[in-house]
């Protein structure tokens, strides 16, 4: 199948045939073209974000927005239908029907909220990429590469993000025969940043991660990663995945892949105690590697690690004592669920 190359292709089963999403405008692939649906009501970020994936350029969002199609029509889209709100626009693709399902769907992206302001991403808990095209990478020297395919004819591109500041008058990328590459040092965590081509200013397309700018277009999301799950075994498995209190054990979010005897993922995790334990094709597994565990008040056994820099809680006395725990935010103030261990007159336990 042949789209135009600012589009991304990760595709999402619909559900139903029907073509209905309250407030949100989308793309949608089905059998021989491209289906595209203008929700009136949808926000500015929203339509420019699947006008983008559509190879749409050069429209008014606002204008768009208040019933003026010309920009849209005038790229080779057909007027298929208008409701109330939604407006859907049609347009052929060459299509090798061998390999596509007979059923829509919906090419989308995700759109990542954190409470800081437009540019510089607040923390989160935990954090994984989603590529459409692998154009961020980690390479052996520690550094951390970005690659903008093609723009062979561009004079001068720049990378541009919360980890240089947002700068206009750096971050020059070097030119290859593929594309452009600029290697830059990051620290684990969430980042923004965008691709500035002869002066205007892109998110990376081929990245399914994606903030509003603040203005009317997007930020690409990128997670440097610190850590890495693994749980050896279990071969016959269909379905292994780790969840924990970081993505509020949302056990179908993070699936872990084979690789030889070994089921794990990358990802980046916030600094902090982090309980966790693996599911395996439904069933719970604490991790056997890891020694430290916990009791939640469910009576599930979980595996806890801890990231960042230690702090140990003491506690003097208490000689009697059968058992001593410590409570805060930390793990929001339940008792019973970490214990301390008494060494010598002392009850000591390594926390974050």
């Amino acid at each position: 199948m042949k789209l135009t190359r600012h589009m991304i292709l990760i595709m999402l089963l619909l559900a139903c045939g029907g073509f209905s999403y309250a407030q949100q405008s989308n793309l949608i692939v089905s059998k021989d073209e491209l289906v595209l649906l203008i929700d009136l009501r949808s926000s500015k970020p929203n339509l420019f974000n699947v006008l983008t994936r559509a190879g749409i350029a050069g429209t008014n969002n606002s204008s768009v927005l208040q019933g003026d199609f010309r920009s849209i029509i005038n790229q080779g889209w057909k007027l298929k239908e208008k409701q109330k709100y939604v407006v859907q626009f049609n347009k052929p693709v060459t299509v090798n029907t061998e390999k596509i399902p007979s059923k829509p769907y919906l090419i989308t992206v995700d759109l990542i909220k954190t409470e800081g302001r437009p540019g510089y991403p607040s923390p989160v808990p935990y954090g994984v990429n989603k590529f459409s095209k692998l154009t961020v990478m980690e390479l052996p020297s520690g550094l951390t590469r970005f690659f903008l395919p093609g723009n062979q004819k561009a004079r001068k591109v720049q990378l541009s993000g919360d980890f240089n500041t947002w700068t206009t008058t750096k971050g020059l990328m070097l030119k290859t025969d593929s594309g452009w590459i600029n290697d830059v040092k990051l620290k684990p965590g969430i980042h923004a940043y965008k691709f500035i081509i002869n002066g205007h200013w892109i998110h990376d397309t081929n990245n399914m991660l994606s903030e509003h700018d603040g203005h009317e277009g997007l930020n690409s999301i990128y997670y440097r990663y610190n850590y890495t799950f693994k749980l050896p075994g279990y071969s016959s498995a269909k379905f292994v995945s780790v969840t924990g209190n970081f993505n509020n054990w949302n056990v179908n979010e993070i699936p872990l892949a084979k690789r030889g005897s070994i089921w794990q993922t990358d990802l980046y995790l916030q600094d902090g105690m982090q309980l966790y334990r693996f599911n395996v094709d439904g069933k719970w597994v604490a991790d056997p590697a890891n020694q430290t565990k916990i009791k939640d008040d469910k009576g599930n056994i979980n595996s806890v690690i801890n990231l960042g820099e230690l702090a140990t809680f003491k506690l003097n006395g208490y000689e009697g004592a059968k058992k001593v725990c410590v409570a805060g935010s930390f793990n929001h103030w339940k008792p019973d669920n970490l214990y301390l261990k008494k060494v010598n007159d002392t009850w000591v336990s390594p926390l974050i």
